[in-house]
């Protein structure tokens, strides 16, 4: 369930703020899940068990156009850009708040010469902040398609990243 908070029974991330005890050292444990302490106490190695993490981080893809056609057109619906600014601020405020690692990404120059804005996942306040600020940066012009940045991103982004793509376009193009 995104964004909701469930315990989970499996994940491929264990969340160390969630310590759940320990279990015996297993060939090919990493050294730094040993429990000194524990083992220290029973006289064999002792590694550190963690909760399975709920969530990974997430990254909103905020989609610059807001009508079909081709990316270059520059055509765009106002009304439609702001909604969407303010949904992916919603979200981000959402996310920031549960204390999950947030992130941003767009396909505009957004005052720059840089193509994308890029904005990598932190679970800080203050990223709200600079998702506010790149949002308020945003143009409606787009500077590539969606599926160009989409595929530019998972060089940048950490296994089990979370993409949340905010769209006004129907996703069957």
């Amino acid at each position: 369930a995104p964004l909701a908070r469930r315990r989970a029974t499996r994940s491929l991330f264990a969340d160390p703020n969630l310590f759940a005890g320990v279990r015996p050292h297993q060939s090919g444990d990493p050294m730094k899940s040993i429990h000194w302490r524990a083992s220290a106490r029973r006289q064999s190695l002792q590694m550190k068990r963690f909760e399975p993490s709920l969530s990974g981080p997430a990254l909103l893809v905020f989609d610059i156009q807001t009508v079909e056609g081709e990316y270059w057109m520059l055509v765009y619906d106002d009304k439609l850009f702001e909604d969407l600014c303010v949904a992916t601020l919603s979200v981000a405020r959402e996310l920031v708040g549960a204390e999950t690692a947030c992130g941003f990404a767009a396909a505009t120059f957004g005052g720059s010469t840089q193509r994308y804005i890029y904005l990598p996942p932190r679970a800080d306040r203050p990223q709200l902040g600079r998702i506010a600020d790149a949002l308020a940066r945003l143009t409606p012009e787009s500077s590539a398609p969606l599926g160009h940045m989409l595929a530019w991103l998972p060089r940048r982004l950490a296994i089990g990243t979370m993409i949340v793509v905010l769209s006004a376009r129907s996703p069957s193009a």
